[in-house]
């Protein structure tokens, strides 16, 4: 016997390893059933949805009566998928059938039962499916999770009420900003967008009778949703104590165009904020007039480096001013900002556009201007262009205003005297690869602090 134990081993080995194997065969059936029951109840919802798409128009128009497929969970939220996808593309006669139809089959009902009593993840998903439903008699229950629920379902409450786009819902959300909400601004100023898009003269009033906690995000939906037809009232906005707010005024007063515009964007372009001379900036880039150029020039020496970029952006804008703007530039003996301009002026081609004009008649602005350019950094360009233009002419002015950089006190031969300076030594190419080192290693500037905004 004792022999037997030792060839077979002990009983309690066999059980635990017998244990092991019905285990591990429980298992594997378990896991085959349950693809099994899974893959029968696929093929039921495919057929389902197929039955239902094929008769998808009598279903919305009422044909088919909602007791034949809202009775059953499968065929409902078949029906509530497909309906809520249609509307996120609708039309708007579609998409006021569709609210149509929410409304007569009960599932906008069902849902606002759930939004009202329901907690946690069916609340949350209640919420948000009343706002896919956009039917603007949901807003109370809506309004309801802004102003009970917690902060989760105010969140999702905001989401489905930007999605219903009214300003009856724009104003529930306004009203819930007084309070703090842990939602990201981007989401309820997109909310609020959509809101008052269709009517940006409700918001006027809003911006202006709002707290300086809500303010700064209404003036910016105002500044996304502005026409020039907006009423009038919203230029207090431009003298507000709160920076975020003159700011998003500049992007209205772009927008608008008032009467006596001017004075409000050189005002703007003069305040403390950096942010506030930036946006200001970028509207008068905008704006493209003429006459806000001598702000511009300004802004170009600004002490803040995104301020002076834009403001070299927007110069560039201004087409048939570039030998006048250049030649502000240069008076104001700030090398910073006439750098930032020639690189605009480079990159935008006027540069290019300035050394055509030289082959026309009366183009004296114009070597004005390059040589200006010249003296601000163009050289390298200015001698690539004398070197391989196609007209002659422009590339002997070319090169008299790349001789004119480089020996500013050179005297001109006479003309009585007849006699020329002869190229005998070098080359021509040498003599200008010559002239380009020596122009560079003048302006050579030391780097320019960055202004931390």
């Amino acid at each position: 016997m004792p022999f037997a134990f030792r060839l077979i081993g002990p009983p309690a080995i066999w059980l635990s390893t017998a244990a092991t194997l019905v285990l591990i065969a429980l298992l594997l059936l378990f896991v085959f059933s349950r693809r099994v029951i899974r893959a029968h109840r696929f093929r039921i919802r495919d057929r389902r949805a197929l039955s239902i798409r094929k008769n998808w128009h009598h279903i919305v128009i009422g044909e088919i009566p909602p007791a034949q497929w809202c009775s059953r969970s499968l065929d409902r939220n078949i029906v509530e998928n497909f309906a809520l996808d249609r509307m996120d593309g609708a039309r708007p006669e579609e998409a006021e059938l569709l609210r149509t139809f929410f409304r007569n089959s009960g599932l906008l009902e069902r849902h606002k039962y759930d939004a009202r009593n329901r907690h946690g993840w069916r609340r949350h998903h209640a919420l948000l499916t009343i706002g896919r439903m956009r039917v603007p008699e949901s807003i109370p229950a809506l309004v309801e999770s802004l102003e009970h629920g917690p902060d989760a379902d105010a969140v999702a409450g905001i989401r489905a009420l930007g999605q219903i786009g009214n300003p009856e819902a724009g104003l529930a959300i306004v009203k819930r900003l007084a309070r703090p909400l842990p939602s990201p601004r981007e989401a309820v100023e997109s909310a609020l967008i959509t809101c008052f898009q269709s009517d940006p003269a409700a918001l006027v009033s809003l911006t202006l009778l709002a707290d300086r906690s809500v303010r700064p995000v209404l003036a910016r939906v105002l500044a996304a949703v502005a026409v020039p037809e907006i009423p009038d009232g919203w230029s207090t906005l431009t003298i507000d104590p709160l920076p975020e707010v003159r700011a998003a005024a500049a992007r209205i007063l772009a927008i608008v165009r008032p009467p006596g515009a001017s004075v409000a964007f050189a005002m703007l372009a003069e305040d403390s904020e950096w942010f506030v001379r930036l946006r200001a900036t970028v509207a008068l880039g905008d704006l493209a007039d003429p006459l806000t150029i001598p702000i511009l020039i300004e802004r170009l020496c600004d002490p803040n480096r995104l301020v002076r970029l834009r403001a070299a952006s927007a110069l560039g804008r201004m087409k048939g001013e570039e030998s006048h703007i250049l030649d502000l530039a240069s008076r104001t003996a700030d090398r910073y900002a006439l750098q930032a301009l020639v690189s605009e002026f480079e990159r935008s081609g006027n540069i290019t556009r300035m050394v055509n004009e030289l082959a026309q008649p009366g183009a004296a602005l114009s070597h004005a201007g390059l040589l200006t350019a010249a003296r601000g950094g163009a050289v390298r360009l200015l001698a690539d262009l004398s070197a391989r233009h196609a007209n002659r002419i422009v590339r002997q002015q070319l090169m008299e205003i790349l001789n004119e950089v480089h020996e500013p006190s050179r005297q001109e031969p006479s003309a009585a005297s007849g006699e020329r300076t002869a190229m005998t030594d070098v080359t021509a190419t040498d003599q200008l690869s010559a002239l380009v080192g020596a122009t560079e290693g003048k302006m050579r500037v030391a780097p320019e602090p960055v202004a931390a905004p």
